[in-house]
């Protein structure tokens, strides 16, 4: 569960849709990056071939080795965390973000899922803001996702893998807009 929760009361804390992605199920991620990993391995075993054995070549090669494993660990690690309940939805990237985020009922105008384009939309998946008017987005896979827009006018999409599920909890909430005033990839 995400860390932080404030619900003040037991009945709001009933978990209604959870979700958790990881950067494994996009392969536009997880290959480039692979690919490094083993580039750094070989760049390192070069060094060490062609420094004869001497501490420079050893050095490179444990360092680049090291630093291409480290960084592929620590995208394995990453996942995104959504969590819808009675009194909000909560969500948080792990491990960049600790105790998550919330937002209220009372916070949020409007809610629905849409499709929308990772790469043009927001240059890619992670923590992305569009200064266009589209507001963050918070994704690691995929093209669909849970499309927030609060009272102040801010925007917040949470990339989700199912967001069929996701509808069936908001018409449940009764938060979900009737069907003739949601657009797919809507514009500011």
């Amino acid at each position: 569960m995400i860390p932080g929760d404030t619900s003040p009361s037991p009945g709001t804390k009933e978990v209604l849709f959870f979700e958790r992605q990881t950067y494994l199920q996009n392969p536009f991620c997880i290959w480039p990056l692979v690919g490094l990993a083993g580039l750094g391995i070989i760049l390192g075993g070069l060094f060490l071939l062609l420094g004869n054995g001497s501490n420079l070549g050893t050095m490179v090669f444990f360092t680049l080795s090291g630093a291409a494993l480290l960084a592929l660990a620590i995208l394995l690690m990453i996942c995104l965390e959504t969590r819808i309940q009675r009194d909000g939805v909560y969500y948080r990237l792990f491990p960049l973000n600790l105790i998550g985020k919330k937002k209220s009922w009372e916070e949020i105008e409007n809610a629905y899922t849409c499709q929308y384009r990772p790469l043009i939309d927001f240059g890619g998946w992670g923590i992305r803001v569009n200064f266009f008017g589209k507001g963050w987005a918070w994704n690691v896979s995929g093209n669909k996702g849970l499309q927030l827009i609060l009272t102040n006018g801010k925007r917040i999409l949470i990339g989700t893998q199912k967001p069929e599920e996701i509808d069936r909890v908001l018409r449940q909430l009764e938060k979900l807009p009737p069907p003739e005033n949601l657009q797919l990839n809507p514009e500011p």
